[in-house]
């Protein structure tokens, strides 16, 4: 049987941009994007972090310390929505 179209769509969407997935039999539904979380990641140069709201492909900004990247993360912090800070690679923490 052929996958419908929108289940190839998030088949075939790159592992960055993917929202949380869940499956259900033959079904899959996602999370749609909360432009309110902001994420503060790891650079894969290993020394610097990146700052971006979640959905958003690109950060807003680059830090050369985790703390920086904290505080930039802070003045955007809407009221009642957590930081999300990776740790490692599938690994994070709500600050």
């Amino acid at each position: 049987m052929a996958k419908s179209k929108k289940n190839q769509a998030v088949e075939n969407t790159p592992e960055t941009e993917k929202q949380k997935t869940e499956k259900k039999g033959n079904r899959i539904f996602v999370t749609p994007p909360d432009p309110d979380v902001i994420h503060i990641i790891p650079r894969p140069d290993g020394i610097s972090w990146s700052v971006k709201r979640d959905g958003v492909r690109n950060a807003w900004a680059v830090f050369s310390s985790k703390q920086d990247a904290i505080e930039e993360a802070r003045k955007y912090q809407v009221v009642g929505k957590k930081l999300v800070l990776h740790t490692d690679f599938y690994k994070f923490e709500y600050i």
